[in-house]
């Protein structure tokens, strides 16, 4: 969260000044667009936030993986809802990404398995096995649990950005820095209302 607020300001200082220097009007927005610019500002937020937990659960090469099938999404949201057609080579692309996907996520819980497999019999004694065996379960559980969780946040990221594109493509008459304005500031203030309740309430938060 700490990263992700970091990251939200920088990105509203920055729209800010280029807002200033370019004389851009903020606040002149259409009214058939402000619902969908506020759903792409918290679409952004939810995908950014999903990044920085995904990295922490799944490799690097996977994470890379599954983020790339952005453009795949994209593809299939703006044929639904524009009707631009699909080329043959996305969808082939589509599919080696989902094969691999699956292929790397049965191979690392195969990989669980052996590590369970070598770390439960080495014991010195029977109450050792019992011991052992009960660790290596929920060491298998949380493990595999926290690896598809990663999955799940690659894949979030991965729609969240393609909704974000889509959309997009709606404000072209927008001035970029105007769209990364007000995603700037309403991230900011999500997170730091977050941030804030989470250190009052627990005593565990990043003001402690």
């Amino acid at each position: 969260i700490d990263l992700c607020f970091i990251r939200t300001t920088i990105n509203f200082v920055i729209a800010l000044f280029v807002v200033i220097g370019t004389k851009q009007d903020v606040m002149d927005i259409p009214k058939e667009h402000r619902s969908l610019l506020a759903l792409r500002c918290i679409v952004g937020l939810i995908g950014f936030t999903c990044n920085v937990y995904t990295v922490s659960l799944i490799p690097l090469f996977l994470t890379s993986i599954i983020f790339n099938t952005s453009p795949f999404w994209t593809s299939i949201m703006q044929y639904c809802t524009a009707g631009v057609s699909i080329s043959y080579s996305e969808m082939i692309g589509m599919l080696g990404c989902f094969g691999g996907v699956i292929v790397l996520s049965l191979a690392k819980k195969a990989d669980i398995h052996i590590e369970i497999s070598e770390l439960s019999y080495e014991p010195d004694g029977f109450f050792d096995i019992a011991i052992n065996a009960e660790n290596a379960v929920k060491f298998d559980t949380l493990s595999y649990a926290g690896y598809l969780a990663g999955i799940a946040f690659a894949f979030t990221t991965a729609w969240g950005m393609a909704i974000v594109g889509v959309l997009t493509r709606r404000f072209q008459d927008i001035h970029f820095s105007v769209l990364m304005f007000h995603y700037g500031w309403s991230s900011s203030l999500i997170l730091l209302v977050y941030i804030l309740i989470d250190h009052f309430s627990s005593g565990r938060g990043t003001l402690r």
